[in-house]
C-alpha cells in the first residue's frame, strides 16, 4: 500500500528582533533619537505584514472573495525579476527538506518526498503593504527605522518598477 507524500509546510520568513548589542554598534548617525524598543517595533509590525500578505498569496484563488483577490493580484503585480517565484521551505524531521530535493525512496516506502520549486523566490513587502496590515505610520522616523534595519542585515532594498521593495534577509 503507498502512502501519500508528505503535506507542504509553507514557512513564512520573518526578520529577527534586533539585539541591545547590535542596537549599541548601531552608529549614532543611524540612530539619531530612536529608541531600541521603536525599533524592534517596527521590525514587529513588518513581521506581521509579511505574514499577513503570504497567507493571501498561498490561498487557493477559488477560496479568495472578491477584496482578497484584488490584494492578490496586488502582490503578484508587484513581483519582478529579483523576486519572482514564492519561496517554499519543507521541514522533515527537523532538517530542511531543500536538502532532499531530488531525494525518493523505493515504492513501498513508507514516505516520499520531492520538491519541485526550489527557494528561488523571496518574501518582501511594499509601503503599500505596511500601510494596508499594520497601524505604522510611513513618515521620517519610519523611513530612519529602515536604514537602521539595513544596517543590521535584517531587510534589503530591491528597487525597480516605480516600486521599493523591502526583502526580508
Amino acid at each position: 500500500m503507498q502512502s501519500k507524500p508528505a503535506k507542504e509546510t509553507k514557512v513564512i520568513k520573518e526578520a529577527a528582533l534586533i539585539t541591545t548589542k547590535e542596537f549599541e554598534d548601531i552608529p549614532k548617525y543611524l540612530k539619531g533619537r530612536i529608541t531600541y524598543d521603536q525599533v524592534n517595533a517596527v521590525v514587529q509590525q513588518m513581521n506581521k505584514a509579511v505574514v499577513d500578505k503570504y497567507k493571501i498569496l498561498y490561498q487557493p484563488l477559488k477560496s479568495m472573495k472578491a477584496p482578497v483577490r484584488n490584494l492578490y493580484h496586488r502582490f503578484v503585480e508587484q513581483e519582478n525579476k529579483d523576486t519572482k517565484g514564492f519561496p517554499l521551505v519543507l521541514s522533515l524531521g527537523g532538517l530542511p527538506a531543500d536538502l532532499f530535493s531530488d531525494f525518493k525512496m523505493r515504492e513501498g516506502a513508507a514516505w516520499f518526498i520531492r520538491v519541485t520549486s526550489s527557494h528561488s523566490g523571496v518574501f518582501f513587502i511594499v509601503e503599500a503593504d505596511i500601510k494596508e496590515f499594520t497601524q505604522l505610520k510611513v513618515d521620517k522616523r519610519f523611513h530612519s527605522i529602515l536604514s537602521i534595519l539595513r544596517h543590521c542585515k535584517r531587510v534589503r532594498e530591491v528597487r525597480g518598477s516605480g516600486l521599493i521593495r523591502y526583502v526580508i534577509c
